[in-house]
């Protein structure tokens, strides 16, 4: 009798096809989301350091996880044209890779200012780094680094792609350069007007 044994492999083999299913519904919604930008307003009047601090509030669980301080340096940016939800999104992705990739006990600092015209906003983590080869490459949809060894790091390879789609829409720009404590920098700019 072999029935113990069956009733294990057919678990196993629903937990896998069940996260298969979750993954490729993730896949189709992201996907979506990138149809999507082109068809959007930008029309509204966005407060992005609101927009920071929501994001920061929602990520709070896996901060405390990780133990990851998050300091603010807010140049008292009072808002720019956009689309808030958008936005919101972009900066998740980018908060949410910032700690992802850091290990316990760091930090991250999200500052905002003004800049001929434009709202610059940092995120600098303590993380990984980016290999400058790599740097062109994250923005590419179905791009994956390699995990760290003994780290979960699944993801579709999707967020930074949506993230650059979306400030891209905006009329804004993103770039990447090393941290000198450690770690990465994503540097956006959007217009003020």
């Amino acid at each position: 009798r072999k029935y113990p044994e069956q009733s294990k492999e057919c678990a196993e083999l629903t937990a896998l096809i069940s996260s298969q299913i979750t993954r490729l519904t993730a896949l189709t919604a992201e996907l979506m989301d990138m149809s999507k930008l082109d068809c959007s307003g930008y029309h509204e009047s966005v407060e992005i350091e609101t927009v920071l601090s929501n994001v920061v509030d929602d990520l709070s669980v896996l901060l405390h996880e990780k133990q990851i301080a998050v300091t603010f340096a807010f140049d008292g940016v009072k808002s720019i044209p956009g689309n808030a939800n958008l936005l919101y999104r972009a900066f998740y992705n980018i908060i949410h890779n910032a700690i992802k990739y850091s290990d316990a006990n760091t930090g991250i600092l999200i500052a905002t200012k003004f800049a001929a015209s434009k709202v610059i906003v940092q995120i600098a983590d303590q993380g990984y780094g980016i290999p400058d080869g790599k740097k062109a490459d994250i923005f590419a949809p179905f791009y994956t680094e390699t995990p760290k060894e003994g780290s979960n790091k699944d993801g579709l390879g999707l967020g930074l792609a949506i993230t650059k789609a979306i400030i891209d829409t905006h009329n804004g720009a993103i770039e990447i350069e090393n941290n000198d404590l450690k770690g990465t920098i994503f540097k956006i700019s959007l217009p003020c007007t």
